[in-house]
């Protein structure tokens, strides 16, 4: 990721640390409004208290606070992912789009801006642009096991399972003692009427897991209905 512009001077840190007590990670909302009070353009403590807010579940000052800071770092990718998120959480998703495009437009190696727009625009319905975006993160971060499982839903909500199968074989062979992967995989081979590969994935996830109870439900429902065809899966 390149961040073209810092959030903040090595002045604006110093500045803003005589405001606060003792440096340490856990300072206190109250500590930062304090801090704010006696200097409240200085651009790190904004920061800060920004993220707090964000991690603390305040996200409408975090967005308050992201947008007082944006206009004098334009170009600062890291504040304006960061909105971006607040945005996205606070269920603002078309201000989420604009503000990850902007980052992408600022620095388009981002990578975690593609799979944030890519989640935005899932749920914005616009699930052929979500694979989009999940594509482009999948170039700059071709093993990332969160994208990977994020496209095979898609792909599977789309009714694209061959397409799901692909993903799912590349992210069981990067992730292989991951259940979930398998039996995502097994699923969408399911959906193929490969049932006979489905059910090696569900065992491989139980193999894994053996207290996955969905995976070991679904290699019974699978030779159960293999006793019922005309030979065995």
């Amino acid at each position: 990721m390149n961040n073209k512009a810092h959030v903040c001077t090595r002045a604006e840190v110093e500045e803003g640390l005589k405001h606060l007590p003792s440096y340490c990670e856990q300072w206190t909302a109250k500590e930062f409004n304090e801090a704010l009070k006696k200097a409240p353009d200085n651009n790190y403590l904004i920061c800060r208290m920004a993220k707090y807010s964000y991690y603390a579940g305040a996200v409408k000052e975090s967005v308050e606070l992201y947008e007082k800071l944006l206009p004098k770092v334009p170009e600062c990718t890291a504040a304006r992912y960061q909105l971006g998120l607040s945005y996205y959480r606070s269920g603002k998703l078309l201000e989420a789009e604009s503000s990850f495009l902007g980052v992408l437009e600022i620095d388009p190696n981002f990578a975690m801006a593609y799979h944030r727009l890519g989640l935005t625009y899932y749920h914005l319905g616009k699930k052929e642009k979500a694979i989009q975006a999940y594509q482009k993160c999948l170039e700059k971060s071709p093993e990332s096991m969160i994208v990977l499982f994020d496209l095979s839903i898609i792909y599977s909500a789309l009714g694209k399972f061959k397409d799901a199968v692909k993903v799912l074989e590349r992210l069981t062979k990067a992730f292989p003692q991951d259940p979930a992967a398998h039996y995502q995989l097994g699923m969408a081979l399911s959906q193929l009427d490969n049932d006979k590969e489905a059910l090696k994935c569900f065992q491989k996830a139980v193999e894994i897991d053996p207290d996955d109870d969905r995976s070991r439900r679904m290699c019974e429902v699978l030779v159960e209905l293999a006793k019922q065809s005309e030979g065995p899966v």
